[in-house]
């Protein structure tokens, strides 16, 4: 098969921008529909290079497949060195997928004309989870009639009885906003970013929020050349998040219960952590990384390492409040630090950094970082401190890092071509 039929191919094309735009329903249906989702982009895509010698030295001759070979020998080599290597290789090994989804959308997005019609079907999703959103903040439960588990406190929307809305729409904003800005359509991407935010911060997800939050900061001051549009910009920002703090339902679930988890009541620092929730997931990785310095305890194998602290730690206080130990420990460095030690954690950082700040991964002229910048936003978010997130290696986690970062190589390479 000629690569020129593939690319003439009406009916592959049209395969092609159903399977892409159908992806955020497929994630909203659950991992097994977003898996078979992912599977058939990636078929596509091995279908296409092997229409094409040259493709297949293009690819092979790229950097970035080089630095991302080169993370997933690392995580194929942290599970030997892991409690359970059964439990590690599994995740690990299945991270040749992510490489192959990275160069799916990359190649498939840049060699058909269906990126527009893409975004384009994204954008309507979004704006109906918004919607329904808006609907179930008023009324309690969803269009579909789903009640969150956590009511008046947390929105479930079309994910029934997963309260992960907010992390959805938040996955979304800025590939849809770059997008939309390349386009030069700057007030629907304006529209876009203030009915998106708005949904993610009546979800009631703190975590989500304090990373919109810090993704707009970034945005205002990196992004936007105008020195009066950044000042109205942050004071509209300030302002509406005060005006949004004095609604009853947000100010008990961002105010009032933040101060009475903060509100320690014991001397104790060590103490007062593992008496909160999250934060004294920081004590047990702290603990598991002593008796693991190097090389951590292997992917995935947090809990179990955990849960063996109530038999080997010397701490009275930690083998008391083992029964906290969490599947993962809802944060990245104490993921990293727990799971991959010292000198797996600065591999891990220093392949991530390489693959969003390297200079031969960036625009050529320099006017078009700051716009190429905004598909970073979402990647950068992902790796603050402190906050509170999913496990990064996890499968969902991995694909939506990864989905923006496919973006952020797709829209380097249109800048470059302009």
């Amino acid at each position: 098969m000629k690569n020129l039929d593939i690319l003439n191919n009406k009916n592959f094309k049209n395969f092609l921008i159903l399977i892409f735009s159908s992806l955020p329903i497929s994630i909203i249906l659950g991992n097994a529909i977003m898996e078979i989702n992912i599977l058939l982009i990636i078929f596509s895509f091995i279908v296409l290079i092997l229409s094409s010698k040259k493709l297949i030295n293009d690819i092979r001759n790229e950097k970035l497949l080089h630095l991302l070979l080169i993370f997933w020998a690392y995580l194929i080599l942290n599970s030997f060195f892991g409690i359970d290597f059964t439990n590690s290789i599994k995740r690990n090994f299945l991270f040749i997928k992510f490489i192959l989804l990275i160069f799916s959308f990359k190649y498939l997005l840049l060699h058909f004309d269906i990126l527009r019609k893409i975004i384009f079907s994204w954008t309507m999703i979004l704006l109906i989870v918004c919607i329904d959103v808006f609907f179930e903040f008023i009324f309690g439960f969803n269009i579909l009639g789903f009640e969150s588990s956590m009511k008046n406190e947390r929105i479930v929307s079309f994910f029934k009885d997963e309260l992960i809305v907010g992390s959805f729409l938040f996955a979304f904003l800025f590939i849809i906003i770059g997008s939309l800005i390349f386009d030069n359509r700057i007030k629907i991407a304006f529209l876009i970013t203030f009915v998106v935010s708005l949904a993610i911060i009546l979800t009631g997800e703190r975590s989500i929020v304090i990373k919109l939050l810090f993704s707009l900061l970034i945005f205002i001051f990196f992004v936007q050349n105008n020195l009066k549009i950044k000042f109205i910009s942050i004071f509209l920002l300030f302002l509406s998040v005060i005006a949004l703090l004095n609604l009853d339902t947000l100010k008990v679930r961002f105010v009032d219960q933040v101060k009475k988890d903060l509100n320690f009541n014991h001397n104790d620092i060590k103490h007062n952590l593992l008496k909160t929730k999250y934060l004294n997931q920081s004590v047990f990785s702290y603990e598991i990384f002593k008796n693991n310095i190097f090389f951590g305890v292997g992917n995935k194998n947090y809990h179990k390492a955990c849960m063996n602290l109530k038999d080997i730690s010397e701490d009275e206080l930690i083998k008391e409040m083992f029964v906290h130990c969490y599947t993962h420990p809802h944060q990245v460095y104490y993921e990293f630090i727990s799971e991959h030690g010292i000198l797996g954690t600065l591999i891990i950082l220093g392949i991530i950094f390489k693959l969003l700040f390297d200079k031969d991964n960036r625009p050529l002229l320099k006017e078009n970082r700051k716009l190429i910048l905004i598909f970073k936003i979402y990647c950068l978010s992902s790796i603050i401190p402190i906050v509170p997130t999913g496990s990064f290696f996890s499968s969902s986690q991995l694909f939506l890092f990864f989905l923006n970062y496919s973006f952020y190589q797709v829209y380097i390479f249109k800048k470059n071509q302009k």
